[in-house]
């Protein structure tokens, strides 16, 4: 357990999936946007919003019949990880709605059972994933689940407008957590290897009790895997609180100011929505991705980016360019990102700084100064190099007490988020 913990830690990068039934509509019921939020993997709930309640059960369970994939290729989905420079994935197993995207023998409600694809995603992918050397992740909803009477139902911050739903009893929480919960995912540990576990609640519930908690924890620790803290503790309590995680899971999209010495990771979008939606153009600039991830690793921690693939199982064209890119400067930088953590030095205006573990430091210059002059202080020894990764170009530097000045030749600004190392 402890060296995955260390490999997932050390990767640094990794991609989240959302994909599902939900993929279909993308944020569209019946010619009209969802309300409430951009989630449109929450559609299920929020199509109607607020004028009434949720979509009928038959109703949503009939965009089944419309899951055919015929895009979907497990082998070309882990090649754009891998290219990416992305160790690790996430995906999918069983969303809120309740539809597992695996061959799960506990409900018939999958992907296998319902849809004319027939085909065990989470398995062709896994093997995929094995083959280019992909870490392995299940996204699961233990918490809600929104096909199961028992299941957990929306438990979100009141809105005005929002109507009201009732929880299930403790006694019908139980049945669905031991029917259902439990099973499907000793069958993704079992039956499928996976090890790496992001399980999914951002509010205190009493449905998710300590002893269940402790019981989910500890059947996915006898496999010797590891979980995250939305399991259903807070997320960044430095204490007792976390008590039986592995990591750290921050709320959507965001980013801690401080470094964090546990494990830790932000999973992020794209655009707004999660999973796919058909009214979603706020994509970010790969700038901006990259400069999320340079952030994280120079506080010890991990960034998810997530894909929301389209109804027919392909990748979007803006999430396949961004993915490239990321790689592109990966390939030249990913030195100065894998296996990094925090450089101890105080943060710089002109970007971040992380450290290796050989004690080099990766300058990361996301707004160089105008005079080319970078300082670093606090310095306990003289350095014997400075170079530019993209380039291998030297770095003239001087060292005076602690203090290290980097002169950034000129040719430096034909370069986006140019990276110096520097070598003690």
């Amino acid at each position: 357990m402890k060296d995955l913990l260390q490999q997932f830690t050390d990767l640094r990068f990794g991609i989240f999936i959302h994909y599902g039934l939900y993929s279909i509509p993308g944020g569209i019921w019946k010619g009209k946007a969802q309300g409430r939020n951009a989630y449109a993997e929450w559609i299920k709930y929020q199509a109607l919003w607020p004028d009434g309640g949720p979509i009928p059960d038959e109703e949503y369970d009939a965009l089944a019949n419309e899951f055919t994939a015929e895009e979907f290729d497990p082998a070309a989905w882990a090649r754009e990880i891998r290219n990416a420079g992305a160790g690790y994935v996430v995906i999918t197993a069983k969303h809120h709605d309740g539809f597992a995207m695996y061959d799960t023998s506990v409900s018939s409600y999958n992907v296998v059972r319902k849809t004319p694809f027939g085909r065990d995603l989470i398995g062709e992918f896994k093997k995929a994933c094995d083959h280019e050397g992909i870490l392995f992740g299940a996204y699961y909803s233990h918490w809600l689940d929104w096909h199961e009477a028992g299941g957990g139902k929306p438990h979100w911050p009141a809105i005005p407008g929002d109507p009201e739903i009732v929880q299930p009893s403790q006694q019908a929480y139980g049945e669905y957590f031991s029917g259902k919960c439990l099973p499907q995912i000793r069958e993704l540990l079992d039956n499928y290897g996976i090890r790496l576990f992001w399980l999914d609640c951002w509010a205190k519930s009493p449905l998710l009790t300590p002893e269940r908690l402790e019981r989910l924890m500890d059947l996915i620790h006898s496999r010797g895997g590891i979980v995250n803290s939305r399991i259903g503790v807070t997320w960044n309590h430095p204490d007792g609180n976390n008590a039986g995680i592995d990591y750290l899971s921050m709320p959507d999209n965001t980013f801690p100011a401080e470094s964090i010495s546990r494990p830790w990771e932000t999973s992020g979008t794209f655009n707004e929505s999660w999973g796919y939606s058909k009214r979603d153009f706020h994509w970010k600039s790969v700038r901006e991705l990259l400069c999320n991830l340079i952030s994280n690793a120079s506080k010890n921690g991990n960034y998810q980016l997530n894909i929301g693939p389209l109804p027919n199982g392909a990748i979007p064209g803006a999430s396949i360019r961004r993915l490239r890119e990321i790689g592109a400067w990966l390939a030249v930088n990913g030195e100065a990102v894998y296996g990094t953590g925090t450089s101890g030095l105080p943060e710089p205006e002109w970007g971040r700084i992380t450290r290796g573990k050989d004690g080099s430091l990766y300058c990361h210059l996301m707004t160089p100064p105008d005079d080319r002059r970078i300082v670093i202080a606090g310095m306990e020894q003289k350095p014997h190099s400075a170079v530019l990764l993209e380039s291998g170009e030297a770095v003239p530097f001087s060292w005076n007490n602690g203090q290290l000045c980097l002169e950034l030749p000129p040719e430096a600004s034909l370069i986006d988020l140019p990276v110096i190392k520097v070598t003690c």
